[in-house]
């Protein structure tokens, strides 16, 4: 599960479901900011480990404006 836990009022609280096998249900939103936070979310669980991703405006990986995702 990706939720978002810093950034825009309008994404807080959003929620991704995403499972082993790459499908997902839920999201924020916006699209790029979906697909940027599946990718994250795919390397922390393949892991085996929980953590916050940091996604940057429009679902880049960089830039100023910063949304936090937790995994």
């Amino acid at each position: 599960m990706a939720r978002v836990v810093r950034g825009p009022c309008d994404l807080m609280g959003g929620v991704l479901f995403v499972r082993a096998d790459g499908s997902y249900a839920g999201g924020f939103g916006d699209t790029a900011l979906e697909a940027t936070a599946r990718a994250g979310a795919t390397v922390v669980l393949e892991t085996g480990r929980t953590g916050t991703i940091e996604i940057g405006a429009r679902g880049s990986r960089c830039g100023e404006h910063r949304e936090g995702v937790l995994v």
